[in-house]
C-alpha cells in the first residue's frame, strides 16, 4: 500500500496540472499584498471600525493577512482544483484505459481508491502548507508581525449567534492560526473523496470535474442563501468547515468534534458508494 500511495504522488505531482495550486497560491498572495498595502497607506492611520483604541494599520498586519487569505482558498480555490485534478488521476485513467495495466497486477481496487485518495489528500496538505508558509513569510515583509489579530465572523462563516467580530491576543493568534489550517484539511480530503466516487460514476474527466464542483458549489451556495435555510441541515457542506470554529476566543471543542465525525462519516460514505461503483466496473 505504501509503495502504492508513493506512485500515486510522483504521478500527480509529474502532471502540469499540479502546479496550478501553486501558481495559484502566487496569484492571491499577490493580489492580497497588493489589496493590504493599498488599504494601509489609504487609511492606516486612522481610528478603526472594529475598535476605535486600534488604528486601522494594526489590524493590517501578517496575522490578519494570513488567516484572511484562507477563506478564499478553502472555499473555493482548493476545492476546485483538487475536483480537476482529482478526476483526471482516476477518470481520467478509466476513460483512456491506462488503468487496466494497473490491474492486472495483483492490486485490489480498494488499495487504489486508498492509494489515489491519500495521495489527492497529501497534495491538499501540501498546498495548505505552502499557503501558510507563502503567506505568513510575503505578509511579515510587508505589513509586519502585528499584535493583535480580528476575526470577521461572517466572512468566514461563524453563526451570527456566536458574534460577529473577533479579536484575538497575540498569544491566541498563533495559536489559532496554525490550529485553524490544519483542521481546514479535512474539508479538502471529503472535496478529494466526492471527486474520486464521482470519477468512478462517470467514467470520464470532464463529467467527474464538473458534477465534483457542481455538488460542492451548490451546497456552499445554498447554505449562504437565507431564503434556503430549511435545506441548510442536509447539505454535505455544513459540517466540512469546522477550521472556522478554531477563531473563536473560546474554542468550542464539542462542536469540532461533531462536524469532524460528520466529515468523516461523509468521506466514508464517498468512498464506499466509489468502491461498490468501482468493483462492479468492466474496465
Amino acid at each position: 500500500m505504501r509503495h502504492l500511495i508513493v506512485l500515486e504522488f510522483k504521478k500527480l505531482l509529474r502532471q502540469r496540472k499540479s502546479l496550478t495550486g501553486i501558481f495559484a497560491i502566487f496569484i492571491l498572495n499577490a493580489l492580497f499584498a497588493l489589496g493590504f498595502l493599498l488599504r494601509s497607506a489609504k487609511s492606516g492611520d486612522q481610528p478603526s471600525e472594529i475598535d476605535g483604541s486600534y488604528l486601522v494599520s494594526d489590524f493590517l498586519n501578517a496575522m490578519v493577512y494570513t488567516q484572511t487569505i484562507l477563506v478564499p482558498c478553502t472555499f473555493i480555490i482548493f476545492p476546485m482544483l483538487l475536483a480537476i485534478i482529482g478526476a483526471h488521476m482516476l477518470a481520467g485513467e478509466l476513460e483512456n484505459g491506462t488503468l487496466r495495466l494497473v490491474l492486472v497486477r495483483p492490486v485490489s481496487r480498494s488499495a487504489i481508491m486508498v492509494a489515489k485518495i491519500t495521495a489527492l489528500s497529501a497534495y491538499a496538505a501540501m498546498m495548505i502548507l505552502a499557503l501558510l508558509v507563502s503567506s505568513y513569510v510575503v505578509s511579515r515583509l510587508l505589513l509586519g508581525p502585528g499584535e493583535v489579530s480580528v476575526v470577521v465572523g461572517p466572512m468566514v462563516g461563524i453563526p451570527k449567534e456566536m458574534g460577529t467580530v473577533f479579536i484575538l491576543t497575540p498569544e491566541q493568534a498563533y495559536s489559532r492560526l496554525f490550529l485553524s489550517y490544519l483542521l481546514s484539511l479535512p474539508m479538502q480530503v471529503a472535496v478529494c473523496c466526492l471527486t474520486m466516487m464521482m470519477s468512478v460514476l462517470t467514467r470520464h474527466f470532464t463529467s467527474a470535474a464538473v458534477l465534483t464542483t457542481m455538488v460542492y458549489f451548490s451546497s456552499y451556495i445554498i447554505g449562504i442563501i437565507p431564503f434556503l435555510s430549511a435545506l441548510d441541515r442536509y447539505l454535505p457542506s455544513r459540517h466540512w468547515s469546522f477550521w472556522k470554529y478554531a477563531l473563536l476566543p473560546k474554542i468550542p471543542w464539542d462542536q469540532i468534534a461533531l462536524h469532524g465525525l460528520w466529515t468523516f462519516l461523509y468521506c466514508l460514505a464517498f468512498y464506499l458508494i466509489g468502491l461498490a461503483a468501482f468493483r462492479h466496473k468492466d474496465l
